[in-house]
């Protein structure tokens, strides 16, 4: 009986039937392999071109490229793109909100690949996405849903929300900050206005069925190495990481540390009440925190998770706690005690308390925060110009460690980031990544000899994820490595804004 043939006897015959063309192929074969992306994966990325309810128009395509710095972290190769394309536009008209309902059909990766897809919006925190083997998955509750989520406006300087409208209620999470969220005292109704999607906006898209394509063999490696590392065990960052900073100022905590328990931050409660100059007592016999604000008596026991204020019940996130004869309280109860916002932000590890200002900000209460560090600007202050903020470069070059060249004739900024060289001109509101128009919010501008640039500009510059907060006026700046170092290794939290109902762990604030 005649034998099968061997595998590599089917390679020579093979051959002999691509002639020429064997050596290539074989070599191809060698080099590729196939990846197969499960339905219910999300793919974190970023809007190539803005978007906004105001002049966007069903059927318009756009770009979104996928989150990565280098093969591997990610689930496709490095420069790929997911095509969309705007599925339904709402206008801010008579008492209703702006809405985007957007779609993906189609993957195109960098090596020139034209994948079909299916795939639609979601939001990258704990309630749509969890770690499932080492890959980024919806939850189960968000693998196939009838309200879908959209692109929403919740008000001027209130923020852009990822979430859904349903006939009660407004739910999703504050667009930009990937691992951050915000507590305040107040809850504001929504006031409909216009979505406006900026270019470099993060937000996920789910599969809504499986992808399939062919991948190089390095990068298939690169992608079991990384996902190998998100399996290892989570190693506790030191208790010491944790830094709170109130109107600018960091808050002494000596030995009693603010602590991170399973996601979940507590802060002891005596530093930021001193720092904050706001009484309170607090009742050892029935381990109850007493303050009195402005809205009422406000109640804590430690080891509930509820606070009481003039009665009613306000939920927190996690009860208070006794450590070393100290009270340590959950963020929510410092918002509430102190009647100031409270940002939490994972990637610096910082939690920002800021209190009220006036309407009129003079231009040097704009702070810039870069992985934890304040950098200094001496005369030359940032600057909000109808509403966008502007900073001067060398400082903040300076800092990342970044090197850039400035021609004042032709005042043109030429930056070397990994992609290319990136131009800029001073007066013109775009620049040029390797010949590619890339649109910023405002043009750059010159001041007292020295350049200004918008956020944007800085983000594309220095590789940083770069956050404006127009409520402390904080811009916060957070290189991958830094990123990596405080543990934001995947979307972990639930954002927030002051005019959208909390929800974390399923329990709203």
């Amino acid at each position: 009986m005649r034998s099968p043939p061997t595998r590599s006897r089917l390679a020579l015959l093979v051959a002999a039937a691509l002639g020429p063309f064997a050596q290539v192929a074989q070599a191809e074969w060698g080099r590729t392999a196939r990846v197969v992306l499960p339905e219910a994966t999300v793919i974190p990325v970023r809007l190539d071109t803005a978007l906004s309810s105001a002049t966007s128009l069903q059927g318009d395509w756009f770009t979104a490229t996928v989150q990565s710095t280098q093969d591997g972290d990610a689930e496709l190769p490095l420069g790929t793109q997911l095509r969309g394309q705007v599925a339904q536009v709402q206008r801010a008209a008579d008492g209703q909100l702006g809405m985007l309902d957007v779609s993906f059909s189609q993957v195109l990766l960098a090596n020139g690949q034209k994948l079909p897809a299916e795939g639609s919006l979601i939001s990258l925190d704990e309630k749509n996405t969890q770690m499932s083997n080492g890959r980024l998955v919806a939850t189960p509750t968000n693998r196939k849903s009838g309200d879908r989520t959209k692109f929403i406006a919740i008000g001027a300087g209130a923020g852009l929300v990822l979430g859904k409208l349903t006939k009660h209620t407004l739910e999703g999470a504050l667009l930009g900050a990937l691992a951050g969220y915000l507590y305040s005292e107040s809850q504001n109704k929504v006031q409909p206005t216009d979505v406006a999607v900026a270019a470099g906006s993060v937000f996920g898209v789910r599969l809504d069925r499986e992808l399939a394509y062919s991948a190089s063999r390095a990068f298939v490696a690169a992608r079991d190495r990384y996902r190998r590392v998100a399996l290892a065990p989570a190693v506790d960052a030191p208790l010491a990481d944790i830094r709170v900073v109130m109107n600018g100022r960091g808050v002494a905590f000596l030995d009693n540390k603010p602590l991170d328990n399973q996601g979940i931050v507590l802060v002891s409660l005596a530093p930021v009440m001193q720092e904050a100059q706001v009484p309170y007592n607090y009742d050892e016999g029935r381990q109850t925190v007493r303050v009195d604000t402005k809205a009422g008596a406000l109640y804590l026991k430690v080891g509930r998770s509820y606070a009481l204020l003039e009665g009613e019940r306000e939920n927190v996130e996690t009860p208070a706690l006794l450590r070393g004869g100290e009270v340590f309280v959950p963020l929510h109860f410092l918002a509430l005690a102190t009647e100031m916002p409270v940002l939490w932000d994972a990637g610096t590890r910082t939690v920002t308390l800021t209190s009220a200002r006036p309407v009129a900000v003079a231009l040097r209460d704009i702070r810039v925060i870069m992985d934890g560090r304040v950098l200094a600007f001496a005369d030359n202050q940032p600057f909000e110009d109808h509403g966008l903020v502007l900073v001067q470069l060398a400082p903040v070059m300076s800092g990342a460690q970044v090197a850039y060249t400035y021609d004042a004739p032709s005042q043109t900024v030429v930056v070397g980031v990994p992609t290319g060289e990136l131009h800029l001109k001073i007066g013109r509101s775009y620049a040029l990544l390797e010949g590619e128009r890339q649109d910023l919010e405002t043009p750059a501008q010159v001041r007292g000899g020295e350049v200004f640039v918008p956020l944007h500009f800085l983000a594309l510059a220095t590789g940083t994820r770069v956050l404006w907060d127009s409520r402390s006026r904080i811009v916060t700046m957070t290189s991958p490595t830094h990123a990596a170092a405080g543990g934001e290794a995947s979307p972990s939290l639930v954002v927030g804004a002051p005019s959208v109902r909390l929800t974390m762990r399923g329990v709203s604030f």
